[in-house]
């Protein structure tokens, strides 16, 4: 054992551990923001000392590896089979038993560490083990922090029309995959967001008019299809973060973005801008627009008071037409040619600060326009054309040109020409018009012509002939003319910098980049979740008349009921788990349990006791519409009527199925229907009283169906079982619900109802499957018991071909549907949805008592391939960590000097 006094190269960082797991001893909330993300998610499960107290251990094994690592990575090694103490007191003890390292052989190779994060809180009698998979990621001087982002899909078309995406956590990451083309329209929002990523297999579409685009900075875009920002408004412009598309990327009109990667064309213009760029198709620049750096297979044209700094293209076009103005930071790398002002018409003043390289020609200037200028050398493998320009700003500058060199009227350069002369202009290596003019020295390979009033104010080095038939030859050049050999000259001549031919933008790399991203797609289908129901109401056996039970155990007997397969016949019957066995027995002959009428005592004023006949007992045998024999449980409350029509007042069947809670306010601790897993093969409408709405009424369940799920705008608050820790803290409200009436005048927590016949148990039944025990919850569901493995399920793609998919914990999720889920106008769901087919909402009403809304992870397969649809004011809320199964991460990274990169909690579970 290693104890903290043994280990003097890590004292400072284990008393720093210590005293931090001190401090999350005193609240629970604490101990969720010292934690990580990916920690914190299932750190808020734990309702005991000893489990606080051993995520604060996880947290801090994962900061001493950190440690250990950074002095020397065979460090990490060592720990093999090594218990390492981190105790506060002798009340509190956490230790680290490492259990398993699989590789980390060197720096850089794949290296795991298993450990037990064993805690004992003798104060609070309770001791937790966790067992946690550490994945360490080694790069020198790097540091990369695992945040969580959650991850929503929709498949189809999404379309967002005075939408708002918020976060309940601030600045949390949220990555929305969309199957299809996205829509943003006017008056989208975020609130609480720090980065979303947009994912399309489709295109993606923003209008800026009214939306707070000035605010989406760390909003990124990536696309399969083609990306169009527009509409942002000058006194806000619009704010992207990096864009990648597979088509087209279009920023218009004050649209800003950061890095742009497309295997199509970039058109950004008037006052738009982005910094990198990089694009297999052509870049064009327009009206008042900058970029930074732009590298493109194509070509690249800037018009019209634009700017940027380095280009790398095939053809290079600066100003065109009435377009000039513009200019170029840095230096021009085309492998055609480059052309600077050089399109017809009043086009000039265009600058580039840099140097230009090219395989081809280069043309500076036009004899119609203003002057271009070229602040630094020119290299072509081809020729120069200069028609009224300024090239260089020192003598030290240069033009050369492989081929010939032509300067036209009023042309002036500052430094040197070299002319290789592999191909002539008129029979002549270097051709300079009337008033054009050349600072420094001339070499040429070939004859040299010298206009009148031209003049060279250095030297010359040739190897042909200069012009001598014009006026005053003599004077034109100012130095020496020497004449050499073609031997000779090559020591004179510059040496090109050498232009890689191939196109910068590798085009595979950029679309298999973009094709990573869009593996993705959400797989649902309830029939594969069938078997975790809780209460499965089938067509077959009359909707709501009868119901098998699964996972529920009544708390007064011990029995568990259990929807179990028949060993001999193979069909799934009614079962049951008696008290004190273990193998489930045939419960009713297999048939279902009834959902049938009874009689309940209720005092009336002065203590007149009649007896009252009500609906909804879950019972084996009935005579009539009434059981016969012991009421096990009950689905929805105490004393609930029928109407005159048959239905009951909470629930009714005529083909499709229906929940309300029109016998009264459905509170969350009086709810309308039993804790559980509610599963129908048909389509579920769900509506509430007229007058009360969501502000008063609530459901508690998980609800799946076959068909569509239709929320009205009097539906109740719908929250999953394990969200309902969002209001209450502990679980007893679904593991361990007294039976009350629904006026809730009547509780029986410490009696039992007087109904006829015998109501067994005061409590509801207890769903197995979700809760640990009468106030925690399991969260269990999606992992294999003995193990902690996670659990896949087989679903059908669009493709009807069967994939594996992880399994869901259904405890987070409030809504799936085989169909459509619609969210009505006031409807507020808090839990994850999804739907087979799409999503959609309703726009919300101002005479909405609380507003609507989705505060979960929303996904949908888009089996139909229809639009997703979000009405005007509905608000989906990116929920906690902890309060939706479906997550994703991400990293970012920070440069600190150390040399452990990471050290990531890639999986943990309860021993």
């Amino acid at each position: 054992m290693h104890t903290l006094k043994k280990q003097q190269g890590i004292a400072t960082i284990l008393l720093v551990l210590l005293i931090g797991i001190t401090v999350m001893l005193i609240t629970a909330s604490v101990a969720r923001a010292l934690i990580t993300k990916k920690e914190a998610a299932t750190a808020a499960h734990a309702q005991t000392n000893a489990q606080i107290l051993g995520w604060a251990g996880v947290s801090a094994f994962r900061e001493y590896l950190i440690e250990k690592g950074s002095q020397n990575f065979n460090n990490i090694k060592q720990l093999t089979g090594q218990n390492i103490n981190l105790k506060y007191s002798d009340n509190h003890k956490v230790n680290a038993i490492v259990t398993n390292i699989i590789g980390c052989n060197a720096p850089g190779s794949p290296c795991t560490v298993i450990a037990d994060i064993a805690a004992n809180s003798s104060s609070a009698q309770a001791a937790t083990t966790i067992t946690v998979t550490y994945e360490i990621i080694v790069v020198d001087g790097i540091v990369t922090v695992v945040d969580k982002a959650i991850e929503a899909s929709l498949g189809g078309d999404v379309h967002f029309s005075g939408n708002t995406i918020k976060a309940e956590e601030p600045n949390s990451k949220v990555i929305l995959n969309v199957d299809g083309k996205v829509d943003i329209l006017a008056d989208f929002k975020l609130e609480n967001i720090s980065e979303l990523i947009i994912n399309a297999k489709g295109n993606i579409d923003i209008d800026c008019v009214a939306s707070e685009c000035e605010k989406f900075r760390n909003v990124h875009l990536n696309a399969k299809g083609s990306v169009n920002i527009h509409e942002g408004v000058i006194t806000k412009p619009a704010q992207f973060g990096n864009i990648s598309a597979e088509g087209d990327v279009t920023l218009q009109t004050h649209v800003h973005a950061q890095n742009i990667k497309t295997l199509g064309k970039v058109y950004i213009a008037t006052s738009s801008s982005a910094q990198n760029i990089d694009a297999v198709g052509q870049v064009k620049l327009y009206q008042s627009q900058t970029s930074a750096n732009i590298n493109s297979n194509n070509d690249v044209i800037l018009i019209l008071s634009s700017s940027a700094n380095n280009i790398n293209a095939r053809n290079v076009q600066i100003g065109t037409g009435l377009g000039g103005g513009n200019t170029v930071k840095g230096n021009i790398i085309a492998r055609g040619w480059v052309e600077v002002g050089n399109a017809l018409g009043f086009d000039g003043n265009n600058t580039v600060q840099g140097n230009i390289h090219a395989l081809n020609y280069v043309k500076v200037g036009r004899s119609t326009q203003l002057r271009s200028k070229v602040l630094g050398n020119i290299e072509t493998e081809s020729y120069i054309d200069l028609q009224i320009a300024d090239i260089n700003t020192n003598l030290s500058n240069y033009i050369s040109a492989k081929q010939y060199i032509t300067m036209s009227n009023y042309t002036y350069v500052m430094g040197s020409v070299y002319a290789y002369g592999l191909q002539k202009y008129k029979g002549k290596a270097f051709d300079s018009s009337i008033y054009s003019e050349v600072n420094g020295s001339i070499y040429v390979n070939g004859d040299i012509d010298i206009a009148p009033y031209a003049k060279v104010n250095g030297s010359a080095v040739y190897t042909g002939n200069i012009n001598t038939t014009l006026i005053n030859n003599n004077k034109r050049i100012s130095g020496l003319k020497t004449k050499v050999s073609s031997a000779e000259i090559t020591s004179y001549l510059k040496t090109h910098t050498v232009i890689d031919p191939n196109p910068p933008i590798n085009s595979t790399d950029l679309y298999n980049a973009i094709n990573e991203l869009m593996n993705f797609g959400t797989l649902v289908d309830v029939k594969q979740y069938k078997l975790d129901a809780n209460y499965i109401f089938q067509r077959s056996i009359g909707g709501f008349t009868r119901v098998y039970l699964n996972h529920l155990k009544n708390k007064a007997t011990g029995d568990i009921y259990i929807y179990g397969k028949n060993s001999t016949t193979g069909a799934y019957e009614q079962q049951v788990i008696k008290n004190g066995t273990f193998s489930p027995v045939q419960e009713n002959n297999g048939n279902p349990f009834y959902l049938a009428d009874y009689g309940i005592d209720r005092v009336k004023p002065w203590w007149e006791i009649i007896t009252l006949n009500r609906s909804g007992a879950i019972c084996a045998q009935i005579n009539g519409n009434k059981c016969n024999s012991d009421i096990v449980g009950y689905l929805p409350r105490l004393d609930i009527t029928r109407s005159s029509t048959g239905f009951t007042e909470d629930y009714h069947y005529d083909g499709n199925y229906y929940l309300r809670s029109s016998s009264g306010a459905s509170s969350l601790d009086n709810a309308a229907f039993a804790p559980g897993i509610l599963y129908f093969d048909g389509t579920v409408t769900i509506t509430g009283a007229l007058a009360g709405g969501n502000s008063k009424s609530a459901f508690t369940n998980t609800i799946l169906a076959e068909g569509r799920i239709s929320a009205s705008a009097t539906s109740p608050r719908i929250y999953s079982p394990y969200n309902i820790l969002r209001e209450k803290e502990h679980a007893d409200m679904i593991c361990n619900r007294p039976l009350k009436t629904a006026d809730g005048t009547q509780d029986f927590s410490t009696s039992w109802p007087n109904t006829n016949p015998e109501t067994i148990s005061n409590v509801y039944l207890i769903p197995t499957n979700l809760c640990k025990n009468e106030s925690e919850f399991s969260y269990s569901m999606d992992r294999e018991p003995n193990t902690g493995k996670k659990l896949n399920v087989n679903i059908a793609d669009n493709n009807n071909i069967s994939k594996s998919v992880p399994k869901l914990d259904l405890g987070y999720v409030a809504l799936m549907s085989n169909d459509y889920i619609d969210i009505g106008t006031c409807t507020l769901v808090y839990g994850d949805t999804l739907a087979r087919n799409k999503m959609k909402s309703h726009n919300i009403d101002a005479g909405c008592i609380t507003k609507g809304g989705l505060v979960g992870n929303m996904s949908s397969q888009g089996y139909d391939r229809e639009t997703n649809t979000f009405g005007t004011g509905f608000t989906y809320t990116i929920p906690k960590s902890n309060h939706t199964s479906i997550r994703e991460e991400t990293t970012t990274t920070t440069d600190t000097g150390i040399k452990i990169e990471s050290t990531t909690s890639k999986w943990a579970r309860y021993k």
